[in-house]
């Protein structure tokens, strides 16, 4: 079962007013609240309390599901991915484009 994703103006794969090209499409479970939203700028806007960042000794467990093929990453993995130079390495394999 897919989570509920809270945000600004979501769609079904988790785009929010904030993130919107058609590579926006995973949520992030917040530390602070337990909740899922699709982007730090959405928990900043509807939350009511602060954001609180993953601790390193938390980063391993699974909490950025992609909402096109449901595959669920670490913020470990996310954080890795999104910082690589192939920028092929930050889609998952349901995703049916690349950057290059």
């Amino acid at each position: 079962m897919r989570p509920t994703v809270h945000g600004t103006e979501v769609d079904a794969q988790t785009r929010c007013v904030h993130y919107y090209s058609a590579l926006d499409v995973i949520a992030i479970k917040m530390k602070c609240c337990g909740t899922y939203y699709a982007c730090k700028d959405c928990h900043d806007a509807l939350a009511g309390h602060a954001i609180e960042v993953w601790p390193l000794s938390g980063r391993y467990t699974s909490e950025v599901p992609c909402r096109v093929c449901g595959t669920v990453m670490s913020i470990q993995e996310y954080a890795e991915a999104a910082r690589s130079e192939d920028v092929n390495d930050f889609f998952c394999d349901g995703l049916p484009f690349s950057r290059t």
